[in-house]
């Protein structure tokens, strides 16, 4: 039996301003696709991450696609790093990308280190440090 292979998929306003933020904002590596150019896909340790056009994403799934309602959806998304320096790192990336900052990097309450900021189309993401789990590779 194959392993179960994840894929978050966001749906973007702006195909072109999002796939320059998670190039040169995040730093993910784009994977090679010959075929449709509405859709990027991002290689990520054990998840795979693809933008493509909000109206075309919510089409395929049968619904129809309305305007943000609040700055909030309920969903965050985390990028985990190994240690507060990354955090740090990682965050002025993003600034520096055209991400709007949410919360500044600073101490979590619970411990760990954190920072949050949403992307050209309001996803919001944390940049984390958990000091007590690595859900990464070892």
């Amino acid at each position: 039996m194959n392993p179960c292979i994840n894929m978050i998929t966001l749906g973007v306003h702006n195909f072109k301003v999002s796939l320059v933020f998670y190039k040169n904002g995040l730093c993910f590596p784009r994977y090679d696709y010959e075929g449709n150019e509405e859709v990027a896909f991002f290689e990520l340790s054990g998840t795979w991450l693809s933008i493509y056009p909000i109206q075309l994403l919510a089409a395929d799934a049968g619904i129809r696609a309305t305007p943000l309602q609040s700055e909030f959806n309920g969903v965050t998304i985390y990028h985990n790093v190994k240690t507060p320096a990354e955090v740090e790192t990682i965050f002025q990336m993003v600034i520096s990308a055209g991400a709007k900052k949410l919360r500044q990097p600073d101490q979590a309450d619970w411990g760990g280190y954190t920072a949050y900021f949403s992307d050209p189309d309001s996803h919001v993401w944390g940049v984390i440090h958990n000091p007590f789990f690595w859900p990464g590779p070892a």
